[in-house]
Order: structure tokens, then sequence, then C-alpha cells
């Protein structure tokens, strides 16, 4: 066999190869009914696409999922936290920078007040965490760096 059929036969396998990981890959673009996915659309109006199902039950919910998941699912939302001003500012961004439509004041105040609610910004920095150190139990702050001890010398006895 020489070098030139060696490198054909090595070709042949690279686009055997290639032939069969798109094969593979293939079934990932149907639905579990063996349909295509429908097409990606932009949301242009209220209504929900997307899983809406962890949002907590109270006043304003209803209005929530028809107006946020039309765009994505209730995880973007319930993973950020904010007070009544955020999610007021939130909103605004998204009407000027991503196309959703405008609110009435009432709808939007409704939204706001569930958000800032259910999903308002935590009393501690994380659920999970204890609370920040008050302020007369905290290191003492210096305005020059820290001296780094000299060869030989220990830090702590």
């Amino acid at each position: 066999m020489s070098i030139a059929q060696a490198g054909d036969d090595i070709l042949k396998i690279r686009w055997f190869v290639v032939g069969i990981c798109l094969l593979a890959y293939t079934p990932l673009a149907q639905t579990a009914e063996g349909e295509s996915p429908k097409p990606l659309t932009i949301a242009k109006e209220p209504g929900s696409n997307f899983d809406a199902s962890n949002f907590a039950a109270g006043q304003g919910r209803e209005l929530v999922i028809a107006n946020c998941t039309a765009c994505h699912s209730d995880k973007l939302v319930t993973q950020n936290r904010s007070d009544s001003q955020g999610w007021r500012e939130l909103i605004n961004w998204m009407q000027k920078k991503q196309g959703l439509w405008p609110l009435d004041p009432k709808t939007e105040d409704a939204i706001v007040e569930y958000l800032a609610t259910y999903y308002g910004r935590p009393q501690v920095a994380d659920d999970t965490r204890r609370p920040a150190l008050p302020e007369h139990l905290m290191p003492p702050i210096s305005s020059s760096p820290p001296t780094p001890p000299s060869p030989g010398r220990k830090i702590r006895d």
C-alpha cells in the first residue's frame, strides 16, 4: 500500500465518522412523537410558551405567567431577586431593548408587586448563608497593604 492510498483511506474513514456523527444527532432535532419541533418564534403578545409550574401561588401569578413566560421559562424569572424598583427597571429595559409589549399601568403594578413579594431581595446575601457580621465585629481595614514577613521570621508562634 502506498502513502497516497493510505491517505485516501484515512480521508474516507474521517468522512465515514462525520456521517455517523450526523446520523447520531438527527433524532435530537425531533420531538418524542417523531415530529419536527415547532419553529422558534418571537413572542409579540402575552401567552405562556414555556413551563410556568415553579411560580409561587399568589395574587398576580396569572399575569406574570401570561406576560413573562411568553418569552422565557419561569426559571429565568425565579432565579432573579429584586425589589419593586429593580423589577420595574427590568421590565422597562425589556420594553426598550428586548421588544416586550407595552403594559398598562395596572397590569405592570400587579406584576411588579407579585415579583417583589415572592422574588424580592433576600434579607441576607443568600438564604442559605448566615447574616453578615455587624460592623463592630468586622476586622479593621488598613489603608496600607500588609507588610510581608521577613525571611526566616515566623508569622505566628
